[in-house]
C-alpha cells in the first residue's frame, strides 16, 4: 500500500493538475520589476500580471498588448532573439490546435 501511495504522490508531483503562476521574462517598463503572471481561478476568468516591486496589476489584455508591443519592438531593432516570440495566450492556443 505504501509502494502505491509513494507512485501516486510521485506522479502528482510531477504532473499537477493545477495551473501555477510564473514569472514573466519581460520587465515593467516604468521601474524594471519582475511581472508575475497568475493563471485563471475558473474557466471563464482571465489570466492576470502584477509588478513585483510596484504592486501595479495588469489585466489580461494589457499583459497581451505588453507583450505584443515588446516582441515588435525586438523585432524592430534586429534583436536574434526576436524569432522566437514570447508566448501569449493566442500563440499557446494555436500550438495546441
Amino acid at each position: 500500500m505504501s509502494d502505491e501511495l509513494r507512485n501516486v504522490w510521485t506522479i502528482k508531483s510531477r504532473w499537477p493538475t493545477k495551473r501555477q503562476s510564473y514569472w514573466s521574462p519581460l520587465p515593467y517598463p516604468t521601474d524594471g520589476g519582475r511581472v508575475a503572471v497568475y493563471p485563471p481561478e475558473t474557466a471563464d476568468a482571465a489570466e492576470t500580471a502584477s509588478c513585483m516591486q510596484c504592486g501595479r496589476q495588469f489585466t489580461a489584455d494589457e499583459y497581451q498588448a505588453y507583450l505584443r508591443a515588446y516582441n515588435a519592438s525586438r523585432q524592430t531593432i534586429g534583436d536574434t532573439a526576436a524569432d522566437a516570440p514570447l508566448r501569449t495566450r493566442q500563440g499557446a492556443a494555436a500550438r495546441e490546435l
